[in-house]
């Protein structure tokens, strides 16, 4: 119930302004947490304790710290509020036979094409689904990767397991490094001052294509099979079906579509219309799937499931909502109680060059988003912190594509971070092991690709 009244306080006060709303939102996630930390494992009980004190630290300490808490519970609750409109895609995915149909035309594709089909797929999808994108192709990964489509090989349907959440959580992740519409590039954008969208989208993007094919080349060519799990026997490759698929990206783009229409005509942001948009859609797939019972029955049969499963739907999402909620706090605290001069001291103190410099402050934030906190911490402390780049022979171009680097592969590599969290309740494998055991690799690449760009930039104003 608690966190039923998040979503709609949540989406009352984005779309109506109304202050009250936010206090009452912020009030029910602080009772959902209270209720649900009881039931988490410990390591995740730590981190909402060591929350709650330095957001309390904060506001003792700091006279912008309630502000600045208040911020955190406001990006919490948007968070919290769109998971819980998610569950209903998630819920209707979880009986479709569309998801199953469109899962077994994938798995059925030799390794490469599956990793690529399924990487490029969540890129264009979450320009506009975002997270929505991690569980609606998660469901489909689940529900597709049975021992009976591998003929009982327990490790290939592991390797198919490994090749598609990689493909699908790379795909998400370097999409915020170039798309207008993502929360990372508007960061990055507000942070760095003198860097315009038109002079850094363009190689942000080339930038996205070289992590999407690095990370084709290693799970889907296998062309280093100790980085991929190792080499398999060679699979039966079944023609592709397209029916399915092109049935299941209707369905995404009707979201899509919904989400960007609602989006212009109500004069929200994207995350309102995406919530009020969601729910719709994941009904209206409950009611498809009742259809050949006609439609007063399928509307009885989908308010009917729906009631039983309200409760149990919401919970499920505790350790997402308390990890991610931690995060944004916890984070939030950390920059309001940490001084920028502290930071730029440190920086100046360093004296490295440019380039050497950029891929040092890369892999600061790197480390710190295991905590945790996220990518846009660090991004928003160093940015505060580097008021004029210039003073440390840094371009605006370089420290942009730094902090967008940052952010594409914190978000694969941070165990606690909103991706690997959702995916990891996805799949049902842990996230330390798709962290570093599955994504460990293309992490350290990826730092030395982004390395490699740096220095590639580092002539460039």
């Amino acid at each position: 119930m608690a966190l039923t009244v998040v979503a709609v306080a949540t989406l009352v006060r984005q779309l109506a302004g109304l202050p009250a709303a936010g206090i009452v939102a912020d009030v029910a996630l602080a009772l959902y947490l209270a209720v649900e930390a009881p039931k988490l494992p410990r390591l995740c009980k730590i981190m909402v304790v060591t929350a709650l004190a330095l957001a309390a630290l904060a506001v003792a300490r700091q006279p912008d710290g309630v502000a600045a808490m208040a911020g955190a519970f406001g990006r919490a609750t948007l968070v919290a509020a769109l998971l819980a409109a998610l569950g209903f895609v998630n819920e209707a995915a979880r009986t479709s036979p569309l998801i199953r149909r469109c899962g077994t035309a994938l798995i059925a594709q030799p390794s490469q094409r599956r990793y690529l089909i399924m990487t490029l797929g969540a890129h264009l999808f979450a320009l506009v689904l975002g997270v929505g994108v991690l569980t609606l192709l998660g469901s489909m990964i689940v529900r597709s990767n049975a021992a009976a489509s591998a003929r009982g090989d327990a490790a290939l349907v592991r390797q198919r397991l490994r090749e598609l959440s990689m493909g699908l959580m790379r795909g998400f992740c370097t999409m915020p490094m170039w798309s207008p519409l993502s929360i990372g590039l508007a960061v990055v954008l507000a942070v760095v001052p003198g860097v315009s969208w038109d002079r850094l989208i363009p190689v942000a993007a080339a930038m996205s294509v070289s992590f999407l094919a690095l990370g084709w080349l290693l799970d889907g060519m296998k062309l280093v099979p100790a980085f991929s799990g190792g080499a398999l026997p060679r699979e039966e490759a079944a023609p592709l079906d397209w029916r399915p698929m092109a049935r299941f990206a209707a369905l995404a783009l009707l979201i899509a579509g919904g989400a960007l229409g609602v989006t212009a005509l109500a004069g929200v942001a994207l995350n309102e219309g995406v919530m009020l948009t969601v729910p719709v859609v994941g009904i209206g797939w409950l009611i498809a799937q009742y259809a050949r019972y006609g439609l007063s029955n399928a509307v009885g049969f989908t308010a009917g499931r729906l009631r039983r499963r309200l409760f149990g739907m919401f919970p499920n999402y505790r350790i997402e909502i308390c990890l991610i909620g931690a995060g944004t706090i916890m984070g939030s605290a950390l920059g309001a109680l940490v001084p920028p001069d502290l930071v730029r001291g440190a920086i100046q103190a360093a004296g490295l060059a440019p380039a050497p410099l950029a891929a040092a402050l890369l892999l600061a934030i790197i480390v710190s988003a295991q905590a945790g906190m996220g990518a846009v911490v660090g991004v928003t402390i160093l940015g505060s912190a580097i008021p004029d780049p210039s003073a440390l022979q840094l371009t605006p171009l370089m420290l942009a594509v730094t902090f967008l680097c940052a952010w594409a592969l914190s978000s694969g590599s941070a165990v606690y971070g909103t991706t690997l969290v959702i995916l990891s309740r996805m799949t049902e494998q842990p996230g330390g092991v798709m962290a570093f055991r599955w994504n460990g690799a293309f992490t350290v690449l990826g730092y030395l690709l982004s390395v490699a760009w740096l220095l590639a930039l580092a002539g460039f104003p």
